[in-house]
């Protein structure tokens, strides 16, 4: 099997996380949603900087629980596919390999950990957005605001979050067993599970039910692409690179308040916004269902 075969069979080697159909939704500040509504964008967060200092390479830490199983005992490709993600940690490091930015939404329109996330007591309230995943699809794009073009050299993945760890195994063995007529298995291996990485979560997180969509940017040494060109907003105290990612108004299909005894407000408050941006009045305005005593 010759290389290009071997790179045709690799970028056709996909990790069933599947689309959906459903609403999503994306949780936020009220400056949070100031900004998606007036910049018709969402944020999507260099994964390195996401809440999970796992992100990204729990699937190595589940691999390495039993490499004898998933690489049937043969102690010359464990010994190099341990070389490989060693390698890769290095190069993750250097800007420009394997970055990718995601989206994070959840498939729960009303779920009190999430609110928790943004409320404060009775002074600071959290909203979500609710999208038409389909939509969403069909139209997110970033957008080189200097070129005014299109980036060239990124791919866009949606799909489900998994945290169930016999399916994590499942879907790393599967991808495993995918490159078995390979020559140099281990690179191709460790580097499909690094995207497969960015859609599994230890199971502490399932409360989210996290929907996302990952943004991956192609390295280019020669730098003939598009170049890219970060945001950084601050969180924590630290300097958060990220990129927007515009979408259609006709995306959106509702927008819901955390519980609070300001409701009357702070609906008000969503209205006015989205007329003021000019958007559809078909868009529900709703509020949590979660009671409040104060």
């Amino acid at each position: 099997m010759n290389i290009i075969e071997q790179i045709n069979i690799y970028n056709s080697v996909d990790y069933n996380t599947t689309g959906t159909t459903k609403t999503i939704y994306h949780y936020t500040s009220p400056e949070g949603l100031k900004g998606i509504i007036s910049g018709k964008s969402l944020y999507a967060t260099n994964s390195s900087y996401l809440n999970d200092k796992s992100e990204g390479w729990h699937v190595f830490e589940v691999l390495k629980t039993d490499m004898d199983f998933y690489f049937d005992g043969k102690k010359d490709l464990i010994e190099a596919v341990n070389n490989e993600i060693e390698k890769l940690q290095k190069k993750v490091d250097d800007r420009g390999w394997f970055d990718s930015f995601v989206i994070s939404f959840s498939l729960d329109g009303d779920s009190l950990g999430m609110w928790n996330y943004y409320t404060k007591g009775n002074e600071i309230l959290g909203y979500n957005l609710g999208f038409d995943a389909k939509k969403l699809q069909k139209t997110l794009s970033l957008y080189c605001e200097e070129e005014k073009r299109v980036y060239k050299d990124i791919r866009f993945k949606d799909g489900y979050v998994v945290y169930n760890l016999e399916k994590q195994k499942s879907m790393i063995y599967d991808i495993v067993r995918c490159f078995d007529k390979f020559d140099n298995k281990a690179y191709f291996i460790v580097r499909k599970l690094w995207e497969l990485g960015k859609f599994l979560k230890k199971d502490c997180f399932s409360y989210e039910k996290e929907y996302r969509f990952l943004i991956t940017f192609i390295h280019d040494p020669d730098n003939k692409k598009t170049p890219r060109n970060d945001e950084f907003r601050v969180a924590k105290g630290v300097l958060v690179p990220y990129q927007r990612a515009f979408f259609k108004p006709e995306a959106l299909k509702e927008i819901n308040c955390s519980p609070t005894l300001e409701s009357e407000r702070a609906l008000s408050g969503i209205r006015n916004l989205l007329y003021s941006y000019g958007y559809a009045e078909t868009i529900t305005i709703g509020l949590s269902k979660i009671p409040v005593r104060f």
